[in-house]
C-alpha cells in the first residue's frame, strides 16, 4: 500500500510541475499578443513643400523656393439633399462639398454665382442612382464632374479640388 501512495505523490507532482509550466507559458503569449496588439503606432506627419517653377502655368512665383506649405484659400458649400434616381423606394443622398481654390479672387466670383453653381450641382447629384455614389472610382467621378460644372459657371483654373466634406446615402 505504502508503494501506491508514493506514486499517486509522485505523479501529483509531475501535474503540479506540467499545469505549472503550462500557465507560465500561457500568461507570456497572452502578453505578447497584448503588446502587439495594442500598440499604437506613432502617427507620421506628411508635409508638402511647393517650389516655384519659373515657367508660365506654374504655381510657384519666378523660381522663388518658399520654403514653406502652400495653403490654397477654401470655400465651402451649402449642404445638397437630394432624391437619387432608383426605381421603387425613395433614396436619398445628403452631401456637402468644400471647394479648394486657386486664388481669393476665385472666392469672390464664385460667392457671386453662388446660385447658379447649386442649380447645376442640383440637378447633376438627382441625376444620380445609388451604385453611381458607391465606391471611390464613382466619388472621384463625382468630384471631377463638379469641379467641371463650377469652372463652367466660374471660369476656368478657378478650382483646385472638391473635397467631400459629408456623402451620406439613405
Amino acid at each position: 500500500m505504502a508503494e501506491n501512495e508514493i506514486e499517486v505523490g509522485q505523479s501529483r507532482s509531475k501535474g503540479s510541475l506540467v499545469t505549472t509550466l503550462l500557465l507560465i507559458v500561457n500568461i507570456g503569449v497572452g502578453a505578447a499578443t497584448f503588446i502587439k496588439v495594442f500598440k499604437t503606432p506613432k502617427p507620421h506627419i506628411v508635409q508638402v513643400m511647393v517650389k516655384g517653377t519659373g515657367g508660365e502655368g506654374g504655381h510657384g512665383e519666378g523660381g522663388e523656393d518658399h520654403g514653406a506649405a502652400k495653403t490654397w484659400p477654401t470655400m465651402p458649400l451649402d449642404p445638397f439633399v437630394v432624391n437619387l434616381n432608383e426605381m421603387g423606394k425613395p433614396r436619398y443622398l445628403k452631401a456637402t462639398f468644400e471647394l479648394q481654390l486657386e486664388d481669393e479672387n476665385s472666392k469672390k466670383v464664385i460667392e457671386e454665382r453662388k446660385n447658379l453653381i447649386k442649380d447645376d450641382i442640383l440637378r447633376y447629384l438627382s441625376g444620380l442612382a445609388v451604385a453611381d455614389c458607391q465606391g471611390e472610382e464613382n466619388k472621384l467621378k463625382i468630384q471631377r464632374e463638379i469641379q467641371k460644372r463650377v469652372e463652367k459657371v466660374a471660369g476656368e483654373e478657378t478650382v483646385r479640388r472638391v473635397l467631400f466634406v459629408e456623402f451620406v446615402i439613405q
